[in-house]
């Protein structure tokens, strides 16, 4: 029998837990959008991570056009993306308009929340700046 060390089975850790659900996310937004033939490019889901404060949107026709933040690259698979909302706020004594994003509070679906990077040309990014509640409430 073996024990223990000769067990064949799969034990990812804490951040590997959602990866089969990744790929199966990664795979039916694949074969939706007819780019199987670009999966060898999985990897350039790494691109779209937490750490690198850049917000994403979809170029590609067969995709929702809204901005979210990636939060999660799953290796070779999808990344989990939450959606933003776009807001506008007037500065007080002036004509200027500020635009910011929060993350939404309308997500139904969990489904909706993995997105796909095979070609960064499907992509439109641009970086943010997080600022934590008490910044924004004025230090």
């Amino acid at each position: 029998w073996g024990g223990w060390a000769s067990a064949a089975r799969y034990s990812p850790g804490a951040e590997g837990y959602g990866q089969p659900w990744a790929d199966m996310h990664f795979m039916r937004l694949a074969t939706h959008l007819g780019l199987e033939s670009e999966v060898k490019e999985a990897w350039l889901g790494q691109l779209m991570h937490v750490s690198h404060h850049i917000l994403i949107k979809p170029a590609h026709d067969g995709m929702r056009q809204e901005w979210a933040f990636p939060l999660f690259a799953y290796p070779d698979s999808a990344v989990l993306a939450w959606p933003a909302v776009e807001r506008e706020v007037a500065l007080p004594g002036s004509d200027v308009i500020v635009k910011y994003f929060v993350p939404s509070e309308e997500v139904r679906d969990i489904r909706g929340l993995f997105v796909i990077c095979v070609n960064l040309g499907h992509w439109r990014a641009r970086p943010f700046k997080w600022r934590s509640p008490r910044w924004q409430m004025g230090r």
